[in-house]
């Protein structure tokens, strides 16, 4: 017949109760491979995740890191742009400075050519004029009358 088991044989029981202690640890085995398996896979998952999360993180301090870099570089050329304005203002106004510069030598230089030459005129002036006077002056000693210059002249 097939298999029956007799309660009355202590041997049987052994058997019965060792089959069934490991038919337990079989599934105990199983059940925890599983479990094994799940929390490997759950833990696998979790790893995809924190890697994503990571990347992503990765990828918006990089673009954070360009945009900075983009702003420095956009503060960096418009500050250069304004050094050069300033300096170009600058170089503008020191060529206008020099220009007044040589004007205003050349109207001071002009005018003590005016006042030198003025002064040479006026000595020259006085000299002619003082020769002028001296030669009058023996003049008008002399007589001055045809008259008397004939009778000077006949007698």
């Amino acid at each position: 017949m097939g298999k029956s088991f007799n309660v009355q044989c202590p041997m049987q029981i052994k058997l019965l109760y060792c089959k069934t202690k490991i038919f337990n640890i079989k599934l105990l085995s199983l059940s925890t491979t599983f479990h094994l398996q799940t929390d490997h896979e759950d833990q696998r998952r979790h790893n995809v995740e924190l890697v994503q999360m990571q990347e992503k993180s990765f990828v918006r301090k990089e673009q954070a890191r360009k945009d900075s870099e983009e702003q420095m570089q956009a503060q960096k050329r418009q500050t250069e742009q304004k050094k050069a304005e300033i300096d170009k203002e600058t170089i503008r106004a020191k060529e206008k400075a020099k220009a007044e510069k040589r004007i205003l030598l050349t109207v001071l230089t002009e005018e003590q050519n005016r006042r030198e030459l003025k002064d040479k005129l006026q000595g020259e002036t006085d000299k002619w004029i003082a020769a002028i006077n001296a030669t009058f002056s023996h003049i008008e000693g002399m007589p001055t009358d045809k008259n008397i210059l004939w009778r000077n002249q006949n007698s």
